[in-house]
C-alpha cells in the first residue's frame, strides 16, 4: 500500500500535545516515533495519523518552535523501551551481552587481549557470529559494563550520550541573546549593534544579581560577529517584510514576453519632483505625468500632464495614445522628428490605484475591447518597463530643469528653495517632454532591444499593421466618466446642470428600465454641454443636451468638470450672493478672477487657478461678464485702488512733514511701489530734489486720474481701506 504521508527521519510532530520525533517504519509499515520528553517509543498506524490530522491533533512543528526544541538538546539515543520495537538494536545489544558475560563466566581476573582471544572464538562458534569483534572492542564493552555496575542496558548503542552534555543551563544565555537580537535588531526599527549589546549587558547583570548566576556578558565585537553571520534575506524579511526581501534577493526572471506592438501596454502615474508656475511665475504645484508605454518596442504611446490624479487624467492619457500625433507639426514646428505611436492596446497593465479600479476606467476598457491586467501590490517588476521609463525621464530630463524639489528634503543640501528659482510653466513642461521624447528617447539605442524604440516600432508595424480606429463618437463615449443618476420628468441633473430630451421619456416608458433604479450616464470631462444616457431597451447610449431657459441656467458648452466643481464650491461658500444669479455669475466671476494677475500667496488657490485656467482653451467658452461692470469682479480695479492708496499715502506724509514711504529717487527714474509693474494704470513719476526733501509734487493729471478712480469705485459701490478692497 502506498504511503500517503511523507515522513523523513528527524521530522518533529506534535501529536495529542506530545512532541514526537519520527525514526522509521517497522516491518508492518507502522510509523515509529520517539517521545522527545521521555525517550519512549510511540507507534502509530498511518490511518490513525490521518485521523489525528483531520481532528487537528497532529501537525508538523516548524519555525521558532522547532528551533527551540532542537536547541534543548534532548537525547536522540535509544533506551530499554526502544529495544522492544527495534529488532536490529536488540540483536546488537544481545550480541555484546553474550561476549561480556562469557568473559565474566570464565573467571579470568584480567581482560588482556590474549585472554579475550580464546573467549571470543568460543563465543562466536556458540552464537554463530560470522564477524566476531576484536579483543580491543570487547575490552571497551567490558569497561562500560563494569562502570555501570554490570547493567546490561549500558551496552545499548549510544546509551552513554543521553541527556544534556556539558554544564546545565548553558543554552539559556544563548536563547536570551537570540531573543534580544530578534526584538531589537531583527525589527522594523533596525537598532544598531551597540544598543543590542547594551541591552544584553543590562539583562545579564540584572539576572546575575537576582539569581546569583554568572552569565558572561558578550563583548561588542562578539555581538557584531554574531549579527554579521545572520542571513541578509532573513534580516530584510524581518525588517521590511518578505515581499521586500524577495524583490531584493530573489531572481526576477525574464518578465513578460511580447511578439508585436500594442500587445502589452503598461500605464502608470508619476508625481514629478519639480515645481511649475503660472504665467506670472507664481509657484503652483508638482505636476503629475500619466504615461503609457508599449512593452514590445519601449515606445511611449502617449501621456498627459496636469495636477489631477483622477480617472479623468488617465482618460486624457489614453486619448493621447489612441490618436496619431499629427498635432506636433502645428503646435511644435521646431521639433526635429515625428512621433509615430498610436493605436488601441490589447492589454493594459496597471497597478491598484483607486482611479484604475473605478467603474469609469473599467467600462472604458470594456468599450475599447481591451483587457486590464492588475499588477499585484508591491510588485513593480510586473510593470518594470514603465517604472524604468519614469526613472529615465527623471534622470535625463526632470533633474536638469530648474525648480526641482527632490523626493527627500535632505538631498537638497544648500541649494535654493525651488519657489525662489526661475521655473517652467506647465505648457513649457509639456513642450520639453515632447521634445525629449521625439528628439532623444525614441532615437536612442535601447540596451535591451539592441536598437532604438523607433526602429523596433517600425519593424513591428511592418509585420503587424495597426488596425483602424472605431467611430470617433464611440471613442469619445468610451473616454467619458461614468455616473448613475435618477430619471425625473424634468430630466437628469448632474452637478447642478439639467439635461432633458425625448429620449428620457422613452427610457422611462421602456419596460426594460427599472424606474426605481438609476440610469447610466457618460460625461465628457472636458465638456458639460451634453451627456450620454444609456437606453436599456435599445442597448445603446444616446446624446442628451443641456436644458436651457431657466434664469439660473447657463450655457455649459466647453465647461470642464473641474471648472464646474470650482463654481459649485464658490456658490456654496457665498450662498446669499448667488441665490438669483446662479452658476452663470459664479463662472463669470471665476473667469474674471483667473484673468487677473495678482500675486497669490496661497498655493492651493494658485493650483485651483491653474486648473480653472486650463479650461479656457476649450471650445464654446461660456460668456464672461465684463470685469469692470461685474460687482464681484473686483480684481480688475485692484491695481487702480492700490495706486490710489499709494498716492493718498504720499499726500498724507507730505502734509505731516514726514518722509515719503520710498527713499529719494534720482532724476529720470520711476519710484517702484510694487515688485511687479502695474498693468491697469502706470504709476506717475515723482521727481525729488537731491539736496532737500520737500513734499512730493503731484501733477494735476495724476490728481484728476485719482479722482476718476474714486468716482468709478463709488459708482460700483466698492470702498478701499488700508490698501485692501472691501465689498459692500
Amino acid at each position: 500500500m502506498m504511503s500517503q504521508i511523507n515522513l523523513y527521519s528527524g521530522i518533529l510532530l506534535r501529536i495529542e500535545g506530545r512532541v514526537l520525533r519520527y525514526e522509521r517504519r517497522d516491518k508492518l509499515g507502522r510509523c515509529v516515533f520517539v517521545d522527545m520528553g521521555t525517550e519512549a517509543p510511540q507507534v502509530f498506524k498511518e490511518d490513525e495519523l490521518l485521523r489525528l490530522t483531520y481532528e487537528r491533533k497532529a501537525y508538523r512543528i516548524s519555525g521558532s518552535e522547532e528551533l527551540a526544541i532542537s536547541e534543548s538538546r534532548v537525547s536522540k539515543k535509544p533506551n530499554l523501551d526502544t529495544l522492544i520495537v527495534d529488532a536490529a538494536l536488540r540483536a546488537r545489544t544481545c550480541r555484546r551481552i553474550e561476549y561480556v558475560q562469557a568473559w565474566d563466566r570464565s573467571g579470568e581476573p584480567t581482560c588482556t587481549r590474549d585472554v579475550l582471544a580464546s573467549i571470543i572464538l568460543t563465543t562466536a562458534e556458540r552464537i554463530r557470529d560470522a564477524l566476531p569483534p576484536r579483543p580491543g572492542t570487547v575490552q571497551g564493552w567490558i569497561a562500560q559494563w563494569l562502570e555501570s555496575g554490570k547493567d546490561p542496558l549500558s551496552l545499548i548503542d549510544g546509551i552513554r550520550n543521553r541527556g544534556v552534555r556539558g554544564p546545565k543551563g548553558e543554552t539559556r544565555p544563548e536563547r536570551e541573546v537570540q531573543r534580544i537580537v530578534e526584538e531589537l535588531y531583527l525589527s522594523a526599527e533596525a537598532h544598531n549593534p551597540v544598543l543590542v549589546r547594551d541591552t544584553i549587558d543590562a539583562y545579564f547583570q540584572r539576572h546575575n544579581e537576582v539569581t546569583g548566576s554568572t552569565w558572561k556578558v558578550p563583548s561588542l565585537s562578539t555581538v557584531r560577529r554574531r549579527l554579521a553571520k545572520l542571513n541578509r534575506y532573513d534580516v530584510m524579511a524581518a525588517r521590511e517584510g518578505v515581499a521586500a526581501a524577495d524583490r531584493k534577493f530573489q531572481p526576477t526572471g525574464l518578465g513578460a514576453e511580447t511578439t508585436r506592438p500594442l500587445e502589452r501596454v503598461e500605464l502608470d502615474l508619476l508625481k514629478t519632483d519639480i515645481i511649475v508656475v503660472d504665467e506670472d511665475k507664481n509657484p503652483i504645484d508638482r505636476p503629475v505625468i500619466v504615461l503609457a508605454i508599449d512593452h514590445y518596442s519601449r515606445m511611449p504611446l502617449g501621456f498627459s500632464i496636469g495636477f489631477d490624479q483622477s480617472v479623468a487624467a488617465v482618460m486624457a492619457c489614453i486619448r493621447n495614445c489612441i490618436y496619431p500625433k499629427t498635432y506636433i507639426k502645428d503646435e511644435f514646428p521646431d521639433l526635429n522628428g515625428t512621433w509615430p505611436a498610436w493605436g488601441l492596446g490589447e492589454n493594459y497593465v496597471v497597478d491598484l490605484g483607486s482611479q484604475l479600479l473605478s467603474d469609469s476606467f473599467i467600462q472604458m476598457m470594456v468599450m475599447l475591447r481591451s483587457n486590464v491586467i492588475y499588477a499585484p501590490l508591491l510588485s513593480p517588476n510586473e510593470k518594470a518597463v514603465v517604472e524604468r521609463f519614469f526613472g529615465t525621464v527623471t534622470r535625463d530630463l526632470i533633474e536638469h530643469l530648474p525648480g526641482r524639489t527632490f523626493a527627500d528634503f535632505y538631498k537638497r543640501g544648500k541649494e535654493k528653495v525651488p519657489e525662489m528659482q526661475p521655473v517652467v510653466t506647465i505648457e513649457e513642461l509639456r513642450y520639453l517632454v515632447h521634445r525629449w521624447v521625439v528628439e532623444y528617447y525614441i532615437k536612442k539605442s535601447h540596451i535591451t532591444l539592441g536598437c532604438s524604440p523607433l526602429e523596433k516600432w517600425e519593424e513591428g508595424i511592418r509585420k503587424y499593421p495597426i488596425a483602424p480606429l472605431p467611430n470617433p463618437d464611440f471613442i469619445s463615449n468610451a473616454l467619458s466618466l461614468t455616473a448613475y443618476r435618477r430619471l425625473h420628468d424634468y430630466g437628469i441633473e448632474y452637478k447642478k446642470i439639467l439635461y432633458n430630451g425625448v429620449i428620457v421619456g422613452e427610457i422611462r416608458a421602456d419596460p426594460a428600465f427599472n424606474d426605481r433604479g438609476a440610469a447610466t450616464i457618460k460625461i465628457d470631462p472636458t465638456d458639460l454641454g451634453s451627456i450620454q444616457v444609456y437606453h436599456p431597451g435599445k442597448q445603446a447610449f444616446f446624446r442628451l443636451e443641456q436644458t436651457l431657459g431657466s434664469r439660473r441656467t447657463f450655457d455649459a458648452r466647453g465647461v470642464a468638470v473641474w471648472q464646474q466643481d470650482m463654481a459649485l464650491k464658490l456658490m456654496d461658500a457665498r450662498k446669499n450672493h448667488y441665490k438669483e444669479s446662479g452658476l452663470a455669475r459664479a463662472h463669470a466671476d471665476l473667469h474674471a478672477y483667473v484673468r487677473e494677475n495678482l500675486v497669490i500667496k496661497d498655493r492651493t488657490v494658485r493650483r485651483a487657478k491653474a486648473l480653472y485656467r486650463s479650461g479656457k482653451f476649450q471650445p464654446g467658452e461660456p460668456p464672461v461678464v465684463d470685469a469692470i461692470e461685474s460687482q464681484l469682479a473686483i480684481s480688475a480695479v485692484f491695481h487702480d485702488v492700490e495706486l490710489e492708496n499709494d498716492i493718498g499715502a504720499s499726500f498724507d506724509d507730505a502734509e505731516e512733514g514726514g518722509l515719503p514711504l520710498a527713499p529719494p529717487t534720482p532724476a529720470g527714474k520711476t519710484t517702484k511701489r510694487r515688485k511687479r509693474p502695474l498693468k491697469a494704470i502706470e504709476a506717475p513719476v515723482i521727481q525729488t530734489p537731491q539736496v532737500q526733501l520737500p513734499p512730493p509734487q503731484i501733477s494735476p493729471v495724476s490728481v484728476d486720474k485719482a479722482e476718476a478712480i474714486r468716482a468709478r469705485m463709488a459708482a460700483a459701490g466698492i470702498t478701499a481701506r488700508g490698501g485692501n478692497v472691501k465689498e459692500p
